[in-house]
């Protein structure tokens, strides 16, 4: 697993949420082209996106015109109202092309809809996307490889109840931490972390 961006602002030295997963499997597009070469975006077979918030969709355009230029195509699995608003303000002919139906016999971004607790097999792993706690609907994600190992990712959440960390038994834990304990309230209420309510 390799982080290519972690952050929730953008600089020279830092990059929006992007991970990715035997170098094919990407979860959240935040820096997808801004942190990646073309030849390793050439090797991206698929992106989870978690939930519609600029700083984990913004390179799906631009990933996206970059394997269309290369004849490749990319599948994009997220909640319907991410995909939905990607094809309505992003890719819509207007910002960017419309990369979800072109060219028109393999589209180069192909979108599929998925949904919490329901798990689905894709690159050789079962993935289990799960309700989190957002300012709007946000999935994280469960992945079990075929070794029987297993990687949680929780994307952005607020705090949790005990039973639900109970229920997380993995291997590797990537958990969002986008605020610091003095900013505790403000956390809260914007559906993010700080260490201190990690720990909780």
């Amino acid at each position: 697993m390799r982080i290519v961006g972690a952050h929730n602002l953008e600089s020279r030295g830092t990059r929006y949420m992007s991970l990715l997963v035997d170098e094919e499997l990407a979860i959240d597009a935040g820096s997808l082209a801004s942190g990646l070469t073309f030849e390793e975006q050439a090797r991206l077979s698929a992106v989870l996106l978690s939930h519609g918030h600029y700083d984990h969709v913004r390179d799906v355009p631009a990933v996206g015109l970059s394997l269309f230029s290369m004849g490749r195509h990319l599948s994009v699995l997220g909640e319907s109202d991410v995909l939905n608003m990607l094809r309505s303000h992003w890719i819509n002919g207007t910002t960017y092309p419309r990369l979800h139906e072109m060219p028109a016999e393999e589209p180069t971004l192909q979108f599929h809809s998925i949904s919490p607790g329901e798990s689905f097999e894709l690159s050789g792993k079962v993935i289990t996307p799960t309700r989190m706690n957002h300012t709007i609907a946000s999935l994280g994600f469960r992945i079990e490889d075929g070794k029987g190992r297993v990687m949680f990712y929780t994307s952005d959440t607020g705090p949790l109840p005990p039973t639900f960390w109970e229920g997380v038994s993995a291997d590797l834990l990537i958990a969002e931490v986008t605020m610091p304990n003095a900013w505790q309230e403000s956390a809260i209420s914007a559906g993010h972390l700080t260490p201190e309510l990690l720990k909780r």
